[in-house]
């Protein structure tokens, strides 16, 4: 099932590219921050994946599920549940004369 919050579209995967390469974290997986520093975020275990040359598509795998949450979980989007799984993101982009550009919240 496909799921979107904000600029995020969230779609399931059975498999991550070879090329893309796992991100560190410290702290919650952050997946995208908004102009006004406010972030999409997955709190507990998770990896992140960066797709080289491809600045609008991540994939992240959830081992356990886990909660999206934006903002300070107040003002923001609803939060929404995933269970356990990979997902590709694809980060909603926008045309602009100089060229497409990902859009921010």
């Amino acid at each position: 099932m496909l799921k979107r919050q904000g600029e995020l579209l969230f779609i399931p995967t059975d498999v991550i590219p070879a090329n893309a390469t796992a991100q560190k974290r410290n702290g919650p997986l952050v997946l995208a921050r908004g102009r006004e520093g406010n972030t999409h975020r997955f709190e507990g275990p998770g990896l992140l994946f960066a797709v080289p040359n491809d600045p609008a598509t991540l994939f992240v795998d959830l081992p356990e599920g886990g909660t999206l949450v934006h903002g300070d979980g107040v003002n923001g989007h609803a939060s929404i549940k995933f269970d356990a799984g990979k997902y590709q993101v694809n980060l909603h982009q926008e045309w602009s004369a100089a060229g497409n550009r990902v859009v921010e919240d």
